[in-house]
């Protein structure tokens, strides 16, 4: 199973197996979406298209969780919340 926590992508223990195992280091398509909250459709166009990091190997498209992370922070709009800065107000009588 695959939790985001804070902005860290996860790999929890899944049921039935060893909980003491080692974390995945790429992700698979549908772990990936999953942990993106995007469906596996929407994710393999953004890949097909260039659009998201990922890596082929053979003929397996995997996703490193940490070059998705990156991705997602540079997918950010707007103010930059980390540093307080606001969008400028108008009160719409600035003449």
């Amino acid at each position: 199973m695959i939790e985001i926590r804070g902005s860290l992508v996860e790999a929890g223990p899944r049921h039935g197996r060893d909980p003491q195992r080692v974390p995945p280091i790429l992700l698979s398509l549908k772990d990936a979406a999953r942990a993106l909250a995007v469906s596996d459709r929407s994710l393999w166009e953004w890949t097909k298209a260039g659009k998201v990091p990922h890596i082929r190997l053979g003929r397996r498209v995997l996703y490193s969780p940490d070059d998705l992370r990156r991705w997602v922070e540079g997918q950010r709009r707007g103010p930059d919340v980390a540093s307080g800065d606001a969008a400028p107000r108008t009160s719409g009588n600035d003449t």
